[in-house]
């Protein structure tokens, strides 16, 4: 395999030395990188990938984020998606941000956007009620996607108007998270402020997901768990009557919540050999009631948040925005996933 960035076993690669893109006031075509100061006054790095002048249109290139693991490893999750040919061969921009532990620390900072102030997983096994407090949005991994985006379009020159966001495992739980609270509620409390660009959010064999069930709506009463398994005990602020924020006071129905995520553009992609929970190692597979009782491997989990989501776009007379992928012959593997992503949605649309 050849790979343009030396894995250092550390959260973000220091050896630029290959990089034609450098750190730059702006993006030379092939590899490189880039630093993106983000709202929190840190800076992270993105892996990129800008195709030559001659091979796009940059008013309308397809740009996509790959979101890597639990590992932090966004310099192998860069190599792998380029190591097929398919990103230069289908003119696509390609952008893999590094969510280091330094900057977005443990898992409340990386799996959920780094918008609670607790792991809300932990939270609720502490015997909290409902979740965390929320910290500013404007500190969130998820508003540094569209930070990563803005600038990316600066620095190339690019205009194209969205992006697709693609995150496998631990990625994952942060796609379908970034796709709840940043384009099913911050987004629709204060569009001037809070852009939400992703044309399409993909979600590659998360070992569990938020799921979209609340108490009044269309479930038996052993499938609604609150927060983070569950809808139950969030309370996200409405915005002010101006537009110009969010305001203290007032929240989002849960109902009114899930009816905008079911719409979103979300595909739940799945490996169809994901069904060792223990893979890649047992140490991250996440067991508690409220994600057991979904299903005990990663396909299982996947196809029932998907059904959820039939169900509740059903209940709530909505049109359905999801889509599920099962790709055949493939577990748990980030690099075989994000490379079928790339062919299904940029190339021939097959699912191999």
């Amino acid at each position: 395999l050849s790979t343009y960035f030396a894995s250092c076993g550390k959260d973000v690669c220091t050896d630029v030395s290959a990089l034609t893109g450098g750190f730059t006031e702006s993006l030379a075509p092939g590899a490189g990188t880039f630093n993106v100061e983000v709202a929190n006054g840190q800076t992270i790095e993105v892996f990129y990938y800008l195709p030559p002048d001659a091979h796009i249109d940059k008013a309308s290139v397809e740009v996509m984020f790959v979101m890597h693991g639990i590992k932090r490893n966004a310099s192998d999750y860069f190599n792998e998606a380029m190591a097929s040919g398919d990103v230069q061969r289908l003119g696509v921009f390609l952008l893999v941000p590094s969510f280091s532990s330094k900057v977005f620390p443990k898992r409340a900072g990386y799996n959920f956007g780094n918008l609670f102030t607790e792991d809300a997983s932990d939270w609720l096994e502490e015997g909290n009620k409902g979740a965390p407090p929320l910290k500013p949005l404007e500190a969130s991994a998820f508003m540094a996607v569209e930070t990563v985006f803005s600038k990316a379009m600066e620095l190339s020159g690019c205009g194209a108007s969205g992006y697709t966001l693609f995150g496998h495992s631990a990625g994952a739980q942060f796609a379908h998270r970034f796709g709840l609270f940043y384009g099913a509620w911050a987004a629709t409390q204060d569009p001037v402020h809070v852009p939400f660009r992703a044309k399409q959010i993909v979600c590659a064999n998360a070992g569990w997901w938020t799921m979209p069930t609340w108490a009044d709506g269309p479930f038996s009463k052993e499938k609604v768990h609150c927060f983070p398994y569950g809808l139950e005990g969030l309370e996200l602020p409405m915005s002010r009557s101006d537009g110009t924020g969010f305001a203290d006071g007032s929240t989002m129905a849960l109902a009114e919540l899930a009816k905008n995520f079911v719409q979103l553009p979300i595909v739940v992609m799945l490996g169809e050999d994901d069904v060792d929970p223990y893979k890649p190692s047992k140490k991250f597979w996440h067991q508690a009631p409220g994600a057991d009782e979904w299903g005990m491997n990663r396909l299982e989990r996947g196809s029932n948040f998907f059904a959820a989501g039939k169900q509740i776009a059903s209940y709530l007379g909505v049109e359905l925005g999801w889509k599920k992928e099962v790709i055949p012959n493939v577990g748990h593997h980030g690099g075989l996933m994000t490379a079928v992503a790339i062919r299904h949605l940029f190339g021939d649309g097959q699912l191999s």
